[in-house]
């Protein structure tokens, strides 16, 4: 909790942030925060101080730290994917094939991994396509009930 580290414990302007990152069989959580202000009976207190034109907070009024847990039976650990089961795509080098398990007329876009679209198709249950395209591309498919985004390596 934010109030668990004497630099988030204040009441205002108090942030606690993390992430967590899976390394070999080891998940860790990245955690971080501030208390830059605190809201008193009287005022409000502000823990920054300005140097030039820049905000740094004061000692103690931030930090960072992690914690870790080792699995020691990865087997255990899986990936589960709940994506709609109303979408399937399957692609290979730079052919694929969009299947619906309902009757809503889906679209279908297809972009390069810096955003441009590289192909563009409304369809009713299966739609076979061709790329020609070299690198990462996202197959996007969306229709009223269900949108389903993945990634993969296209090339000829």
């Amino acid at each position: 909790m934010a109030d668990d580290f004497d630099w988030t414990d204040g009441n205002y302007l108090s942030q606690l942030l993390g992430a967590p990152l899976m390394d070999g069989n080891r998940l860790r959580i990245w955690y971080w925060g501030y208390g830059l202000g605190q809201i008193g009976p009287v005022d409000a207190t502000y823990h920054l101080n300005l140097v030039g034109l820049d905000l740094h907070p004061e000692t103690g009024q931030w930090g960072i730290g992690t914690s870790e847990y080792v699995y020691s039976n990865m087997a255990s650990v899986i990936e589960k994917d709940d994506v709609d089961s109303d979408i399937t795509i399957d692609y290979s080098q730079s052919a694929g094939i969009i299947k619906m398990n309902n009757d809503l007329p889906p679209l279908l876009n297809i972009y390069s991994i810096n955003g441009q679209l590289l192909y563009q198709k409304a369809f009713t249950n299966s739609h076979h396509f061709n790329i020609d395209y070299n690198g990462i591309i996202l197959i996007h498919v969306i229709n009223n009930n269900s949108v389903l985004t993945k990634k993969y390596i296209s090339y000829k």
